[in-house]
């Protein structure tokens, strides 16, 4: 039985932010773990057709506030923000 969401669905990115929140604030933000599932949270994010230049500034402040290098980060999305939005 197939499911009824398309293959090529993308979590939304009200959804991607709120995950973003739920990880950054977590007790252990400097465990590597926790820090590539927000990094990999943030790439779907700058990726998301429908998120804009807030959403991703949030993304990144969130980050920085847990601890992250939110300029790395930055650096590291930069193109691929720059050529899609």
């Amino acid at each position: 039985m197939r499911n009824s969401r398309d293959l090529n669905d993308k979590p939304s990115v009200r959804l991607l932010l709120a995950a973003l929140s739920w990880l950054t604030n977590k007790p252990r933000p400097g465990d590597p773990a926790m820090q590539l599932a927000i990094a990999h949270h943030i790439h779907m994010l700058v990726l998301h057709p429908a998120s804009d230049s807030f959403d991703v500034q949030a993304a990144f402040y969130m980050a920085g506030k847990a601890g992250m290098d939110a300029e790395g980060l930055l650096a590291r999305f930069s193109a691929v923000a720059t050529n899609l939005h």
